[in-house]
């Protein structure tokens, strides 16, 4: 077991003295009211829990584990990158992951670590706990006021080399068990775009049951610049099985990022172009396109991570999205070809809803929103004089100008 060596240990002590004078600055009644406000951003208190797969995520992890009593939640995970301490300056690349998780707010220095940029999120789990402790390969700690770290000596006995563990001993016991039980239980499609993580266990000591949510890759391919691949995702038995389309964009501002749609399939195989699929930020927002697709990009959002701002960052981001979803339908027709299937054939009117078409002009949408189907639905009408998507009386696909539409 790794211990830590001069230099850590005063740079912990250092910022443990640091964030001891902060706590007492900010526990002055003046200033309740501000400090409050970090922990209940989120109208889902339960909204740690994809913190903390995010967290995993940037860690390298490939699998977690929840461990859910009436009375504590255990979490861990085995990503490659571990806690680190630096010195306690905005001027530091990169900031130490101890700093970002014991900061009260994040700062500039955070956004070069990628565990530090989620500090702000990790302030979620004080709605279920007071002390929450961390066992790392060189760190073991616990933290109280919600930013003062203290160093511990004992490992934990569920903790394995290369393992992080995380421990958090529950307000409110049974409440509090039920609730995070319920947003566990519930998660949907949390694998689907992350970097790393493929596998969640869930162990739920409380209900006597154990779910897995994982992913399973079982066909990729390329073409052009576009990846795609095709998954089975298990939500806890739940079983959905679709393509997912690939693409790196550039974005002015940030540079490149891949996004990502997806389409999902009925259990006969067919698409299925009736339910209407969300937009990701890695986990789910509250906001649709409202067609069948489901989407993500690394969005920026509201401080509550469940709404997209409305900037130009992220209309750029809507913009490329609705380009590769139109994009990816002549990989879909040429996918169910090669499984003797037409998979495109009169739903392709669902897919890009019927109601906006004009048989003269084409598809029309005037949309001045940030989430808008008109970018999608006006390259999909450009699509169609390029690329054979409409299926004639004959089994063939033809292009626009040799179909009848009505």
């Amino acid at each position: 077991m790794s211990t830590l060596n001069a230099q850590e240990n005063y740079l912990f002590q250092e910022l443990r003295k640091k964030r001891m004078n902060q706590a007492d600055v900010l526990g002055d009644f003046t200033l309740k009211s501000l400090t409050s406000g970090t922990s209940d951003i989120y109208p889902d208190p339960a909204h740690f829990v994809y913190e903390l797969l995010q967290n995993a995520d940037d860690a390298e992890a490939t699998e977690v584990s929840f461990y859910l009593t009436n009375d504590t939640l255990i979490f861990k995970h085995n990503g490659s990158i571990h806690f680190t301490i630096t010195e306690d300056r905005e001027d530091v690349r990169p900031w130490g992951h101890i700093n970002a998780i014991t900061a009260y707010f994040p700062s500039k220095a955070a956004e070069s670590n990628r565990i530090g940029k989620f500090g702000l999120g990790f302030k979620s789990v004080y709605n279920y706990t007071d002390t929450p402790t961390i066992y790392d390969d060189k760190f073991k700690f616990y933290i109280e006021r919600r930013m003062v770290p203290s160093l511990i000596e004992k490992d934990h006995p569920m903790r394995h080399e290369g393992e992080t563990l995380f421990v958090f001993p529950l307000k409110n016991k049974q409440e509090s068990a039920s609730e995070i039980s319920k947003k566990i239980s519930s998660l949907e499609y949390a694998t689907l775009f992350l970097n790393h993580l493929k596998k969640i266990t869930f162990e739920d000591r409380v209900n006597n049951e154990t779910k897995l949510f994982d992913k399973t890759v079982h066909y990729t391919g390329t073409k052009g610049d576009i990846q795609y691949e095709e998954l089975l995702i298990n939500d806890a038995g739940v079983l959905k099985m679709l393509l997912l389309f690939k693409r790196k964009v550039s974005i002015p501002d940030i540079g490149d990022q891949e996004i990502s749609v997806g389409y999902f399939f009925n259990n006969d195989g067919t698409l299925d172009v009736q339910t209407e699929r969300g937009i990701y930020c890695f986990f789910p927002t509250k906001e649709s396109f409202d067609l069948c697709f489901i989407s993500h990009a690394p969005f920026l959002l509201t401080n509550n991570r469940q709404n997209l701002n409305d900037n130009k960052i992220n209309r750029d981001f809507i913009i490329e999205l609705s380009k590769l979803a139109a994009d990816a339908l002549p990989l879909l027709r040429d996918y169910g070809i090669e499984k003797g299937q037409n998979l495109l054939d009169d739903n392709l009117f669902y897919i890009a809803p019927y109601h906006y078409y004009d048989t003269h002009r084409g598809y029309v949408v005037y949309d001045e929103n940030l989430i808008t189907a008109k970018y999608f639905l006006n390259y999909i009408k450009n699509l169609l004089y390029s690329e054979p998507l409409l299926l004639s009386t004959t089994g063939k696909y033809v292009l626009r100008k040799n179909a009848y539409v009505f």
